[in-house]
């Protein structure tokens, strides 16, 4: 995907709010893109914390400031808006935009509940407005190949797959108090989990879900909350879950995923086995999909037949530089040529209920029907 896909020279003035983490990411992104690209402006940003605002607006030029969502709708004219705000709050933000005629890309996880995310599609319905999500791990140039690989044929249909994200010791620099919480954040399947299950199912070719049997617990959420000098929630949502999600594609036939995450678990991540100890920052992520000619390694990327093993062709890129990019790329051409962006709103609601499903069997210990 390039620049040509989008309607040349169509101006757009964008504003993001919520500065924290991925918000900052987010603003270098809009930044660095309307260098190359000036019909595009980041005109405003939004933060209750009215010193990221004042750095991000002397660093990147950002003209407007504001300290409330209600400020930046009643005063700017942003027609985009990317909303990187915890995940509790992006109904009511997102609700908000459209009302006000804008355009939402929104950070992931999409909501805290599949209900939550249905009403959000429905919103931008209603308004006719675009609601795409920061999938962004669906633009990862190991993602991209797999994608091409997968479209080829070469694998057969894509009927069985495991998929994690998890980290050996807690990312302290990463961890803020409402990831930690059930009703607030999610815990680790909805914070970095979501992330393997989006791009497995989506690499699948988006089956439908029918069935999950899972298992959660909290024990990593309080050895986070300890190590960040946190205090643990009244409800800590669980920090590791496994899961079996069962799916069926469109002709039928059966597929499955195993899905597993966790924000602090006991275990030789790949560093560790190669140092003998747990480096700082050590985790595993791995997508590995199996079909009936070959298989799939997203994360090394490579196709596997029998004994052959072949790497798969990766543009040699900076990963969040151009993953960002034609994030926003994705979500301009969408907004500028009514076509979906590649994460809909509806890829949001499907999500949720897979995520809402896989915890709520965790809960009660029994598989559930999603």
């Amino acid at each position: 995907m390039t620049s040509s896909t989008i309607a040349p020279n169509t101006p757009h003035r964008v504003a993001v709010i919520g500065l924290r983490s991925v918000g900052g990411a987010h603003v270098r992104a809009w930044a660095a893109y309307q260098r190359a690209n000036p019909h595009i402006r980041l005109v405003a940003v939004c933060d209750l914390d009215a010193e990221l605002c004042r750095r991000a607006a002397g660093e990147y030029g950002v003209p407007e400031t504001y300290g409330s969502v209600d400020d930046l709708l009643a005063r700017s004219d942003a027609d985009l808006i990317t909303i990187c705000l915890p995940t509790g709050l992006h109904e009511r933000m997102a609700a908000a935009c459209f009302e006000q005629g804008r355009h939402v890309l929104c950070e992931k996880p999409p909501a805290l509940d599949p209900d939550s995310a249905q009403r959000m599609a429905e919103a931008a319905a209603a308004a006719s407005r675009v609601l795409a999500y920061g999938f962004q791990r669906r633009f990862h140039p190991q993602v991209r190949a797999a994608l091409e690989v997968a479209k080829s044929g070469c694998t057969g249909p894509l009927f069985y797959g495991r998929c994690g994200w998890v980290r050996s010791e807690p990312n302290v620099g990463a961890t803020v108090p409402w990831k930690l919480g059930a009703s607030t954040g999610g815990g680790g399947l909805l914070n970095i989990g979501i992330h393997l299950l989006d791009v497995a199912w989506y690499l699948m070719g988006r089956p439908r879900p029918l069935t999950a049997s899972a298992f959660g617990s909290t024990h990593g959420t309080r050895l986070v909350a300890s190590a960040a000098s946190l205090p643990l929630p009244a409800d800590p949502a669980h920090d590791t879950t496994a899961a079996l999600v069962r799916f069926e594609h469109d002709d039928g036939t059966p597929a499955a995923l195993l899905v597993e995450s966790s924000l602090a678990l006991h275990r030789l991540s790949p560093q560790g086995a190669a140092t003998g100890s747990l480096a700082t920052g050590s985790q595993s992520v791995y997508c590995d999909l199996s079909g009936t000619e070959g298989g799939l390694s997203v994360y090394p990327p490579a196709f596997v037949s029998g004994r052959t093993v072949e790497p798969l062709a990766v543009e040699d890129d900076a990963r969040e530089q151009t993953t960002r990019r034609l994030l926003i790329e994705d979500f301009l051409r969408a907004v500028d040529t009514g076509t979906p962006p590649r994460a809909t709103a509806e890829d949001g609601v499907a999500i949720m209920r897979i995520v809402d499903t896989i915890e709520r069997s965790a809960g009660e210990r029994r598989e559930l029907s999603i």
